[in-house]
């Protein structure tokens, strides 16, 4: 049976329009792994434009985790997310729905194959869904690793 690689990292993002990034990380006592602030300028990697941030974004992204199996590393990432946020349910909620903050669970996915298959147990569905309003899947089949 030939093994594929297939690495894996998620994202935990918060977006707003009323709050600086400075302002959700001292609600939340986390220092995110990137943030930008609602109306800053940056150069787009790809065609060197200079764009507007329409919004503020706090997020928090794991290491990435190769492995010749998805399952491992997903439970991994989501195991952790879950140490760092479950005892910050109530702020989240109320960054929600006092400051209409979106929270969202980006995963990315890179594999050698072709299509993928992907199991993640429904207790860390019920635990990540009580924490995010929506999940996000990129997944990069075919890919070469170095």
């Amino acid at each position: 049976m030939d093994e594929f690689l297939t690495e894996i990292s998620c994202e935990f993002i918060i977006t707003s329009n009323q709050l600086s990034h400075h302002q959700i990380t001292s609600l939340l006592n986390i220092q995110p792994t990137r943030a930008f602030n609602k109306g800053e300028t940056s150069v787009s990697k790809h065609s060197g434009s200079i764009l507007t941030r329409p919004h503020t974004l706090w997020a928090f992204k794991t290491e990435v985790l190769r492995s010749e199996w998805i399952d491992p590393s997903m439970s991994q990432h989501l195991t952790l997310l879950t140490s760092i946020f479950a005892a910050k349910q109530s702020l989240l909620e109320e960054l929600k729905d006092r400051f209409e903050c979106e929270r969202c669970l980006f995963i990315w996915i890179n594999t050698e194959e072709s299509g993928l298959g992907m199991d993640i147990k429904s207790s860390d569905l019920s635990i990540i869904n009580s924490l995010v309003d929506h999940w996000h899947f990129t997944v990069i089949p075919n890919c070469t690793f170095e």
